[in-house]
């Protein structure tokens, strides 16, 4: 057992009586077994008062937990503990039960519901509920369709850096941008969305370059992108850095290379490049 582990508990167990953090994190050291035997039991017992005493973080976590596949995933009392965190008016516990609303993850499927708690964490400023709620407006999914309620929220939320909102808004613009100006402003929000990070935004950046569309044609900042995009496991980037390096756009031809890229996104089930493997490997054996 680490010593600084050990040490950590100690401090946890002599400040437990007086503060709640060092109580929280004492019932997390015994459920991880950090300085001390582990013992899941007591661990959750310790958290289970706080979150009895209406302690909202206790309850937020406790509401985790129970999500979490394996044999402790507890479906009702996820919901009791999100529900009393959230009534608290602990954001993360709105937007978590919201999205459980949303999707119908361990919850019936409400879309009134869900609309009710991701608004009430959107409004405190949560970039994910923003976006979520954003979505559900846009798309009309159990309510009155509402473009432009739907893009406020998506804004509020790209406009904090939350990359999969910009890719959103970006490609909205790409898609339905009736001039040019629409269509500038959606690749921007496109390459604000790879650059936080989202895999959909930077494999469409990537084909930007690529094809000169919005962009100067820039065949070597494609294939950067396109190696982000496909390294997080995006079988279109996959595809399309595969294809690059077979045909040698950006990059010296390389058909080991090619295959190995195409496999991945074959791999996937991405018919292109399940048809493309097929062929190149055929050739081998010809």
């Amino acid at each position: 057992m680490a010593p600084l582990h050990s040490k950590f508990f100690r401090w946890c167990a002599l400040g437990s009586k007086r503060d709640w953090l060092c109580n929280f994190l004492l019932g997390r050291c015994y459920m991880t077994g950090m300085g001390i035997m582990k013992s899941l039991t007591r661990g959750l017992s310790i958290i289970e008062d706080l979150a009895d005493q209406g302690n909202d973080t206790a309850q937020f976590y406790l509401g985790g937990f129970y999500t979490r596949d394996g044999p402790t995933q507890d479906h009702v009392k996820s919901e009791k503990w999100l529900r009393k965190s959230a009534m608290f008016g602990n954001t993360q516990a709105q937007m978590q039960l919201g999205m459980m609303y949303m999707r119908g993850s361990g919850l019936p499927k409400d879309i009134d519901a869900a609309v009710v708690w991701l608004r009430s964490a959107a409004e405190k400023g949560c970039a994910s509920a923003q976006m979520a709620l954003g979505g559900i407006y846009l798309s009309g999914d159990g309510v009155a369709s509402n473009t432009e309620e739907g893009l406020k929220w998506l804004h509020r939320s790209a406009e904090q850096g939350f990359a999969q909102a910009q890719y959103v808004i970006g490609k909205l613009f790409l898609e339905m941008g009736d001039s040019l100006e629409k269509q500038q402003i959606g690749a921007e929000w496109m390459r604000k969305g790879a650059e936080g990070g989202d895999d959909d935004a930077q494999y469409m950046l990537g084909m930007l370059f690529l094809e000169g569309k919005l962009f100067a044609q820039d065949e070597h900042r494609a294939i950067e992108w396109l190696r982000k995009s496909a390294l997080q496991g995006h079988a279109k980037a996959q595809h399309a850095l595969g294809e690059c390096h077979l045909y040698g756009q950006g990059v010296i031809p390389d058909r080991e290379e090619a295959l190995k890229w195409l496999s991945k996104a074959a791999e996937q089930g991405h018919p292109p490049s399940v048809m493309t493997v097929m062929a190149m490997r055929a050739e081998v054996t010809d």
